[in-house]
């Protein structure tokens, strides 16, 4: 029933006469209003109603309306109908409602945005721009969306650009208030990589027990922590910055855990007559398999969708890796000046 109504309504507008010529440098104006009622973050589906307003047109254009034609997300067709005439022309509306889909990429939460396209275009013999833009969070869901996602000025409207060539395109921005997701699911991470870090400050000789119980501690908080994020996370093709980083977490607790068990057994790795004490060994393994993630999990998605706060992000832990390497430092400087200064005694003694 609905395509006969939409194929009686193209073969009136067919037949219609056109009182609207082509010309080529002439543009009527079009204003649309997007409202998003909900975002469905599992299914990077969005569920809207979009408003289009025509005009004005010539007074003389037959007032039968106007189909137009969405596409990008989804497909959506809305017949504008006549509604006013002023001194400047006549005015058409219509509107439509339903899912729409949007691209982006959910493994960068919690600084994850996305982007939907609505390509527009009247069925008409003639040129439309889109003069005006309304992308607005509505509906009886709008104070939920807003406290998610950004807005940008006090009329809380979505960002958003216009692009004209050949075609009116209209691409709406949803970026994500990042600051409350960002302390609630990766700071947490982060300082377990720099309690991860403090336990090279310690030596394993008398503070095997406390080094240990710091290891064991971030394994059990590891796996609980990636289950019960699950629920917040959007729709991904690969893991999140959070679960990258508690499963690198795991990888680097493993190298450096291994290490202290072992260095009270061997101190030292031999490599071409090169002498790498084990704890330098697997800090530097740690970092190796970070930038390995990195680059496998999250370097592809940054180059499209990159953002300040995610480089920087990476960079604290990457910092976190270097404190490891400062205590270490450090604990091995003290070691060789009590050793040094145990000689200096025996030397004096005899």
């Amino acid at each position: 029933m609905l395509a006969f109504f939409s194929f009686s309504i193209c073969c009136h507008l067919k037949n219609a006469p056109r009182a609207v010529a082509q010309l080529d440098d002439v543009y009527y104006k079009m204003r649309v209003e997007v409202r998003v009622l909900d975002i469905d973050q599992k299914t990077s589906y969005s569920y809207i109603e979009i408003i289009i307003t025509l005009g004005p047109l010539p007074s003389q254009f037959n007032e039968t309306g106007i189909l137009v034609q969405i596409l990008g997300g989804g497909d959506m067709m809305l017949f504008c109908n006549y509604t006013a005439s002023d001194s400047y022309g006549k005015y058409f509306e219509g509107n439509s409602s339903g899912s729409w889909y949007f691209i982006g990429a959910g493994e960068l939460f919690p600084f994850d945005y996305y982007s939907m396209v609505f390509r527009i275009e009247p069925l008409l013999d003639t040129n439309f721009t889109i003069s005006e833009a309304i992308p607005i969070f509505h509906g009886k869901s709008q104070k939920l969306l807003l406290d998610i996602w950004e807005t940008t000025n006090s009329k809380n409207e979505m960002p958003y650009h216009i692009f004209e060539n050949g075609e009116s395109v209209l691409v709406v921005t949803i970026k994500r208030r990042w600051v409350i997701p960002f302390l609630a699911f990766t700071l947490p991470i982060i300082l377990c990589y720099y309690f991860l870090g403090a336990t090279l400050f310690l030596n394993p000789k008398s503070r095997m027990q406390e080094i240990l119980t710091v290891y064991l501690s971030l394994f059990v908080f590891i796996p609980t922590f990636f289950i019960g994020i699950q629920d917040f996370l959007p729709y991904r093709s690969l893991l999140s910055i959070p679960e990258t980083l508690l499963t690198n977490l795991i990888t680097s607790i493993g190298f450096l855990g291994f290490s202290t068990i072992l260095s009270g057994y061997r101190r030292l790795i031999v490599i071409r007559n090169y002498r790498i004490p084990l704890e330098w060994f697997s800090l530097i393994l740690a970092l190796f398999f970070f930038a390995v993630y990195y680059w496998y999990l999250l370097l592809g998605i940054l180059f499209q969708f990159a953002s300040l706060e995610t480089i920087l992000t990476f960079l604290f832990v990457v910092v976190s890796y270097f404190v490891g390497s400062l205590g270490f430092s450090l604990r091995l400087k003290k070691a060789k000046q009590k050793s040094e200064k145990g000689q200096r005694f025996f030397v004096r003694y005899e």
